[in-house]
């Protein structure tokens, strides 16, 4: 890919939605330079033109297999995936849970090299596979069609003898008092999981996700790593977590 190329996707992928005009300014070339490039990015259905603008594209149509993501402020929600993609760097072996969050960081991530990619949603794997600079292990079992994850004791046997460096997962609920919680005790036995593989465990999570604790435990607090969020939490929500040794990101 053109390093131009990467430029747009980075720009598209913190800001969303952008014109011609915007990113011939960013970039300083030319609006026929930026035509031309969008032109090559839309055959690796990278982008998806619209009315003025162009904006990324989902490599897999949603509105034909059965994901249920919890609405989400789109802005929040791209901020805190290109926020977690900075994280990631060249050798990286990473691992990605399901959800709205984790398929956001995975199209920051489509234009990466260098990555491997352990995931267990299906979804998510279909975003990156093919892509020349991406290695993807998808985890077995038994589709959870809610989800599009994959759940059960196949996923634990994927994993044996497998490293993660960085392990991003996303939560229905997050609270100083319970941790990590999922509303799915299936898929909050695949995050632990993951977590027994993995060297740092990364949350990502909005500010909705910090109300209340959901039906499954995943990992209590003091386990976590890294929470990527935003200001709309409060600060004395995120303060108690950094007293316990939680990291706290706050995306811009």
């Amino acid at each position: 890919m053109e390093p131009k190329g990467k430029q747009i996707l980075e720009l598209l992928c913190r800001y969303g939605e952008l014109t011609v005009h915007q990113l011939s300014s960013s970039l300083q070339v030319s609006s026929s330079s930026i035509r031309r490039y969008l032109r090559v990015l839309d055959t690796q259905s990278f982008i998806r033109r619209t009315h003025g603008g162009v904006t990324l594209s989902n490599g897999v149509r949603y509105g034909s297999i059965p994901v249920a993501f919890p609405k989400a402020d789109e802005a929040e929600v791209r901020a805190i995936a290109y926020t977690a993609a900075q994280l990631v760097e060249p050798g990286d072996v990473i691992g990605l849970s399901g959800g709205r969050l984790c398929t956001a960081l995975a199209l920051n991530l489509r234009f990466r090299e260098g990555i491997t990619v352990v995931t267990n949603a299906v979804n998510i794997a279909c975003e990156l596979v093919g892509l020349p600079g991406i290695k993807v292990m998808v985890c077995g079992g038994m589709v959870d069609l809610g989800s599009f994850e994959l759940v059960g004791q196949l996923v634990s046997r994927s994993l044996e003898g497998i490293f993660i460096q960085k392990f991003f997962v996303g939560t229905d609920g997050i609270t100083l008092e319970y941790g990590l919680t999922n509303r799915s005790e299936a898929e909050a036995m695949v995050a632990r999981e993951f977590i027994m593989h993995a060297g740092r465990t990364l949350v990502l999570a909005d500010h909705q996700k910090f109300i209340k604790s959901n039906l499954s435990q995943v990992i209590p607090a003091e386990g976590i790593s890294t929470i990527i969020t935003t200001q709309l939490v409060p600060e004395e929500v995120l303060r108690g977590f950094s007293e316990v040794g939680v990291e706290i990101l706050l995306a811009p």
